[in-house]
């Protein structure tokens, strides 16, 4: 019987306090969005008794299944991207400074691999050299070696076709 008086007189408090403000509140542009807040927050005072009966949370278990291969695809496709960037961005370092040495470089292959915390692995760095720029193959390993700190291997000339051959047997 106590809480019945309680939330009427609540009630009552909040019924009173809405219209002074209503009566205090200027009239014109603000008339209309003060009306809906006090009308919301009235409603809101009259359902106050029912606040620990009704939950509207969905079953977090559910979520949280949905969720998981989605996130696992989106996780798939960061790393995809990363490795895709990463490489693109080493390739294009690694053309400039060929073009700084005067070599010319016909093929780059970088192994790049993005690892579950994040951290991007590159395992190789193979360049192919054009025929003319054959004879810089060990200036240009020793410079982008020293430079970039990066595992590299130069191919040019008769290497490029015996590495070829290799992988065709």
């Amino acid at each position: 019987m106590t809480q019945i008086r309680a939330f009427a007189s609540m009630l009552c408090m909040a019924a009173i306090g809405c219209q002074a403000l209503r009566l205090l509140a200027p009239r014109g542009a603000l008339e209309k969005p003060l009306r809906l807040i006090l009308s919301l927050f009235f409603l809101l005072c009259l359902l106050s008794p029912l606040q620990g009966e009704i939950s509207f949370e969905p079953p977090r278990q559910a979520l949280e299944e949905g969720a998981r291969p989605s996130m696992q695809r989106l996780s798939e496709n960061y790393r995809s991207l990363l490795e895709q960037a990463v490489g693109e961005n080493i390739e294009k370092l690694i053309r400039a400074r060929l073009e700084k040495m005067g070599a010319e470089g016909t093929n780059i292959r970088i192994n790049v691999h993005a690892g579950e915390d994040g951290s991007i692995d590159i395992s190789e760095v193979m360049i192919t050299l054009s025929e003319a720029s054959a004879g810089l193959a060990e200036q240009v390993k020793g410079n982008l070696e020293k430079e970039m700190e990066l595992p590299i291997k130069v191919l040019a000339g008769s290497e490029v076709q015996e590495r070829w051959n290799e992988k065709a047997d």
